[in-house]
């Protein structure tokens, strides 16, 4: 009886112990398949209206320097794509005119900003200022955790000086999904109190 104890506690023993070298193998496997690469791509938009070059002609310029993934995992692909246009969008949007309406495109609002600027320029018969916009997405990370991308926006219409911030724009690499302040401090009222 002991010598059948024994014995089929070797067993289970020897089973025990192959189950988990599986384990092992298995977590190493996982642990060293890479995700798919996340590779990034920069398109420049510029368009102009008036003489840039001559400092007695109305001019107004819009530079963009535009941070798009183009390859990696089509749901992160599509969603970081989709969430710095609207960031660009949105900020473009926000030089405009009240009355203007949401637009589509890059060349929409150039084209509605370069008409804001006419506008402005017909009602005064000296008017001489210059109108800039520069937009710059950069990178800044990108690990197999997190993305991080960088904006940068400058501008001058009129006035007695230019405006000018940075914001960054975080996502999740493996889901896409934008990182936020709520995703990150979960108690905001604790947090409030502390700051």
């Amino acid at each position: 009886m002991f010598k059948k104890l024994i014995s089929i506690l070797f067993v289970i023993s020897m089973l025990w112990a192959n189950s988990c070298k599986n384990d092992k193998k298995e977590n190493k496997d996982s642990m060293n398949a890479s995700p798919e690469s996340i590779e990034f791509k920069t398109t420049n938009y510029n368009k102009k209206f008036g003489d840039c070059s001559n400092p007695d002609s109305l001019c107004y310029e819009l530079d963009i320097q535009n941070l798009q993934i183009k390859s990696g995992p089509q749901v992160v692909q599509n969603s970081v794509n989709k969430a710095i246009d609207g960031y660009l969008y949105a900020t473009l949007g926000s030089f405009l005119s009240e009355d203007s309406p949401a637009l589509a495109s890059l060349d929409e609002y150039a084209d509605a900003l370069i008409k804001d600027y006419k506008h402005v320029a017909s009602e005064f018969d000296d008017y001489e200022q210059d109108w800039n916009i520069q937009v710059k997405t950069e990178l800044k990370n990108n690990d197999d955790n997190i993305i991080s991308i960088l904006t940068t926006v400058d501008s001058y219409l009129g006035g007695a000086h230019g405006n000018h911030w940075n914001d960054f724009l975080n996502f999740d690499a493996n889901t896409g999904k934008e990182i936020t302040w709520e995703n990150i401090i979960t108690d905001q009222d604790k947090f409030m109190k502390l700051a």
